[in-house]
Formats: structure tokens, sequence, C-alpha cells
């Protein structure tokens, strides 16, 4: 999973999460407002698709939406302690699961970017 680490598909991560979050380009207004955000900041020239490398983190990221930490009205962070479950779940192969944590970190981070807007 070395395309996790290296140049375009970190942007390809970053793309994904605005996706998922935003659930899509179609729908990234609506989406953010449902939030109580406005859209500026987002790219909407940018693709919504994955790479094949990117697809399991992608999946274990969408299996983690439940166990984001909010404090005060702001997201934190995710419970870690659930990955391991959730990996298991995905049976994501011991060799990548330090690939998926990283690939995750990266999701995670992109994601607080945009839920912890305001307007």
């Amino acid at each position: 999973m070395d395309a996790v680490t290296d140049g375009e598909p970190r942007k390809k991560l970053k793309r994904v999460a605005r996706a998922l979050v935003c659930g899509g380009a179609n729908e990234v207004e609506g989406a953010l407002a449902a939030f109580g955000m406005k859209p500026e900041g987002l790219d909407e020239d940018e693709e919504d698709d994955c790479y094949p490398d990117n697809w399991l983190p992608v999946l274990v990221f969408q299996a983690m939406a439940t166990q984001w930490v909010v404090d005060k009205g702001w997201r934190v962070g995710m419970r870690y302690e659930a990955l391991p479950i959730v990996m298991d779940v995905h049976k994501v192969p011991q060799e990548q699961r330090a690939d998926v944590f990283w690939a995750l970190a990266r999701l995670e981070a992109t994601a607080l970017e945009i839920l912890n807007k305001r307007k």
C-alpha cells in the first residue's frame, strides 16, 4: 500500500474524505448547510473517486463514522480503541494495518477540517 503514502493518493484520500463528509460533489452545498457550514474552501474541480489501494482505508473510515469524539460541539478525533474491531470486521491483513491506520488518520484530519468549520 505504498500508494497511500506517496504523492497523489494523499490528495485522493482528502477528496474521498470530503465526498464522504459532504455527500459528494453534487450535494456539497446541501450537506454543508446541514452541518451549518458554507461551501467556500472546497475545490469544486476535485474528483470524488478513490484509488484501489485506498479503498480499504475508506471502508474502515466509513465504518468508524460512529466513533467520533465530540467535546463542546466540536469533533476532536475518532475513538481509536474501536479500530482493531473494525479492521477485523473488514479483514484487514496484519501486514497492511499500519498503512490503513495512517490513511485513516489522513481521512480523519480532512474530515475534521470540514466538520469543525463554523459559519
